[in-house]
């Protein structure tokens, strides 16, 4: 399902401005004073619309669900020989999590309220950064993972932010030319900023080959 094909039957929730880490989000999935109702998703073709998919902010009590699907997730490069071993690689801790839904720019997509997929995300000046993204394998394909970062660039347009960026990698099918269809750009040389350079300092560092890696940038305006 290509993301043009979304049937948004409600509106989307947004993140406030800022947020005090030391005040987490409430512990159910009330939506916060202030904010709409999350949004249900349907394709033209049917192919989620007998078992709908809500994507809605994440809260605090969703942090342990994630490094589960996270872990599935990333169960898709066992089909690329080099990238396999990301396969079996570590999870974020779900102290990560909780730190990044604090945060209030994080997205989890349920299933008859199943998590199904997620996305987690920060504002670092004036962009949204996404730090971690992903659908459970058997549910990818299915226009998931693209509603999810939608509802992070309606934010950040919601917001006034210049920009969405993220890390990724450059040749992987579901990584740079994924989002690419949504306008990302590859930013390379010294376009990079000082910021995005030490996001892939932090890759190199976690034990992420640095040459396939790349930066990526939606301008928004």
């Amino acid at each position: 399902m290509d993301v043009s094909e979304v049937d948004v039957l409600a509106h989307m929730s947004f993140p406030a401005r800022r947020r005090s880490s030391r005040a987490p989000p409430a512990e159910s999935g009330e939506q916060e004073a202030g904010l709409v109702e999350p949004i249900r998703l349907g394709t033209k073709g049917g192919m989620i619309m007998n078992s709908p998919v809500t994507i809605r902010r994440a809260v605090y009590a969703d942090a342990p669900s994630l490094p589960a699907i996270e872990n599935s997730a990333g169960t898709v490069f066992r089909e690329l020989p080099d990238l396999a071993w990301l396969a079996d690689g570590e999870d974020l801790p779900v102290s990560r999590y909780r730190e990044l839904i604090a945060g209030g720019a994080s997205w989890l997509a349920e299933c008859e309220r199943n998590p199904v997929g997620f996305l987690c995300a920060s504002v670092e000046g004036d962009a949204l950064h996404v730090w971690e993204f992903g659908v459970l394998r058997e549910r990818q394909g299915q226009g998931i993972g693209g509603a999810l970062l939608k509802a992070a660039i309606m934010a950040a347009r919601h917001l006034r932010l210049a920009a969405v960026t993220l890390t990724t990698f450059r040749n992987v099918a579901w990584n740079a030319p994924f989002y690419a269809r949504s306008g990302f750009r590859i930013v390379d040389g010294t376009a990079i900023d000082t910021r995005l350079a030490e996001r892939l300092r932090q890759d190199a560092e976690r034990g992420l080959p640095s040459e396939p890696r790349c930066a990526m940038c939606l301008a928004l305006g």
